[in-house]
């Protein structure tokens, strides 16, 4: 996985993290293929044509496409759909591939839409953060070192890759937080700390208003 450039991995630019199918099938009309004279037999063609037209139940196997995976129960059930209908095994397989053609190209338009919404997000984040009146400005740099290091030092890239994959990588909460946090380390504010400045609980620090 391509890693989102955000503030938290080094850098001032944020780049981006992130039916019934409607088969018309022709139903023959119901009727007598006999002469007209009733009560006589099916002829051995009409005999031989029916079982040709019936489907062979083996027949009706389809195997999804690589990365593609399809509800066994809703294959199932247009299965028996497309026995009740006539539909022949290849039609049949032919509409299955469509249906799977379909929503895979809906699958993949809807994530890249998704990943242009949290690129367009995450820039949107990083001006905020850029015009925050504490974390901005000349100092724009040496305070997201803060945050960077509060990360590193109690998160990991665990939580980091966690952060960026959840698309908060640039969230102006997030790296206000991490930069209280580093900052009150880098200072010795922790209460009880060795050499603290003053005793001020290290959560009001980080959650200060």
């Amino acid at each position: 996985m391509e890693e989102e450039q955000t503030i938290l991995s080094g850098t001032d630019e944020a780049i981006e993290p992130i039916s019934q199918i409607d088969q018309s099938v022709s139903e023959t009309d119901d009727f007598e293929n006999g002469t007209i004279l009733g009560g006589k037999e099916e002829s051995e063609h009409d005999k031989t044509q029916e079982k040709t037209e019936e489907p062979a139940v083996g027949e009706y196997v389809y195997t999804p496409p690589e990365g593609f995976t399809i509800d066994e129960t809703e294959l199932n059930e247009f299965t028996e759909y497309a026995k009740s209908k006539g539909i022949s095994p290849e039609v049949y397989k032919e509409l299955i591939d469509k249906h799977a053609s379909i929503i895979t190209t809906i699958s993949e338009k809807t994530e890249e839409a998704r990943k242009a919404e949290a690129k367009a997000q995450s820039s949107e984040w990083l001006k905020e953060l850029k015009a925050d009146p504490e974390l901005g400005g000349a100092d724009f740099g040496k305070n997201m070192s803060y945050a960077r290091k509060a990360m590193d030092t109690f998160g990991g890239e665990p939580f980091k890759q966690t952060l960026i994959d959840a698309g908060l990588g640039n969230n102006p909460t997030v790296i206000k937080a991490l930069y209280n946090i580093g900052k009150a380390v880098s200072e010795g504010e922790f209460v009880g700390g060795v050499g603290a400045k003053e005793q001020i609980p290290v959560w009001d620090k980080i959650f200060k208003s």
